[in-house]
């Protein structure tokens, strides 16, 4: 094949969340109900999104005598472009990935705007690279995980004689990176044509301030297809997967993949700082996703749930038991 041939066949990613997957080959319109969904790149040609992370915790501390809730917000929004460059013997796909903005908005427990920048504002700016095959899976995570540890290492701070780190929201840069294929490597037929109805599911990890026990299990559902807006339409049902343990006591997460941003302990400042033994009591929620079915462009992606943990003070505080309720809002639209 002729280079300049090459650069201009398309590349289809497929995904539902952020979707991306190789249809080599593919040149029919989207005409009939059976589909195969995905997000359509052309060689050097970006795509831009804009994802958005947001949670609303309100932290409960009662006892027998009283009871006392406080709230605290933060949201994650970033845009990123998407760059396939290169395409090796095997259908892997070389992707630049570029964060062309990173903000990060909180409120305190206090109910005042916390001070100074999250580590993930570094973000803006910095580039990364990374391969996925034909069925959306990442093959490489080396460029993703040395950022994440980067971001992780410097965050941490020597005080005294221990160290110690101001909560960030790189778990959430994590979730909408990690994750962005996830929807189709989980199907059994991925990359073929689907029909209304066909549903798939798929194991992600819950953004927090630290890390939990359980994941997130999704259900997908292909819902309809929109013939006269040319729509793609898929929801989700999104509940609690409890994370097994191994006989040492070891977790064994679904995820297998996931960066390790921290690598030496710390304390971590703040309330989340005094908080320990997460359990997660439940977890309900829903997802949409919109594509364009006859460009096959991921248009949108929302996911929305509801989260209840309950915790323990890392010292006795009396009888009070600190019970967290977490709203979560993570979604993305196709900008350019």
């Amino acid at each position: 094949m002729r280079k300049a041939d090459k650069l201009k066949r398309s590349i289809i990613f497929i995904a539902a969340g952020l979707i991306l997957a190789v249809l080599a080959g593919c040149s029919e319109p989207y005409s009939t109900p059976n589909k195969v969904m995905g997000l359509n790149f052309e060689m050097n040609k970006p795509l831009k999104y804009r994802f958005v992370s947001s949670r609303n915790v309100d932290l409960t501390l009662s006892d027998q005598k009283q009871k006392d809730t406080k709230e605290m917000t933060e949201q994650l929004e970033m845009v990123i472009s998407y760059t396939p460059i290169e395409e090796d013997i095997y259908g892997d796909i070389t992707v630049k990935a570029v964060c062309e903005s990173s903000k990060v908005t909180k409120g305190s427990f206090s109910g005042s705007r916390q001070p100074g920048k999250d580590i993930t504002e570094s973000l803006a700016g910095r580039e990364w690279t990374f391969k996925v095959n034909s069925l959306g899976q990442i093959r490489n995570f080396k460029g993703l995980n040395k950022l994440v540890e980067e971001l992780g290492a410097a965050t941490i701070t020597k005080q005294a004689t221990r160290n110690v780190k101001d909560p960030d929201m790189i778990w959430d840069f994590v979730n909408t990176q990690w994750f962005i294929w996830d929807p189709i490597a989980g199907q059994a037929d991925a990359g073929k044509d689907i029909t209304p109805g066909a549903t798939w599911k798929s194991t992600q990890i819950i953004p927090f301030a630290k890390l939990v026990p359980a994941e997130r299990r999704i259900h997908y559902t292909y819902a309809q297809a929109d013939e006269e807006a040319d729509n793609i339409k898929i929801s989700g049902v999104i509940e609690k997967l409890p994370v097994k343990f191994d006989d040492n006591k070891q977790p064994m997460p679904e995820v297998t993949t996931l960066p390790k941003p921290y690598k030496v302990p710390h304390q971590m400042r703040g309330m989340f700082g005094f908080l320990t033994n997460y359990r997660v009591d439940s977890l309900q929620g829903s997802l949409e996703a919109v594509y364009d079915a006859q460009s096959a462009v991921l248009r949108s992606c929302r996911q929305e749930y509801d989260m209840k943990m309950t915790a323990s003070f890392m010292l006795p505080l009396g009888d009070s038991v600190p019970k967290l309720d977490v709203k979560q809002i993570i979604k993305m639209e196709l900008i350019e």
